[in-house]
């Protein structure tokens, strides 16, 4: 989605996430499992440009759209101090968006339970009276309207 509205080639973003064109080729495909070290490394690629919470942003976007496919590395150490600062805010910043959305589908839910509920009421009081028929003259008054320029 991001490198296509980008603009860029596969061979772009797998030289700019410094891995090979085939595997991102493989991951847009789903041939392959993402990890979390390859979602970095694209994130990075794709939000070079922008700011470390951007990043980390876009990553955790990833890393969730990977869902339970996404393979986790072992890590020696933890991640740097500031790293952690980093991620967390992108984290805080995430869960708020997705509180948001979820937010706005509520309320569209709540209105269309509103307008199900009037539609069902009005059914129930019966149909609406139908207006009386025009007669023809009343249509049409055997002029044209006098259009001026």
């Amino acid at each position: 989605g991001e490198r296509a509205a980008r603009g860029w080639p596969q061979e772009v973003l797998a030289e700019r996430a410094q891995v090979g064109a085939t595997t991102v080729r493989d991951l847009e495909h789903g041939r392959v499992r993402p990890s979390d070290r390859m979602t970095r490394r694209l994130a990075g690629a794709l939000a070079f440009d922008r700011d470390p919470i951007s990043v980390a942003l876009l990553d955790l976007r990833l890393q969730r759209a990977a869902g339970p496919s996404l393979r986790r590395w072992n890590r020696r150490r933890p991640p740097r101090k500031a790293t952690q600062r980093v991620y967390a805010e992108a984290l805080a910043r995430l869960d708020a968006e997705d509180a948001r959305k979820r937010d706005e589908r509520a309320e569209r839910h709540d209105s269309a339970a509103t307008f199900l509920a009037e539609f069902e009421r009005t059914l129930l009081e019966g149909p609406a009276p139908v207006p009386p028929r025009l007669a023809p003259a009343d249509v049409w008054s055997g002029r044209w309207p006098r259009v001026r320029s």
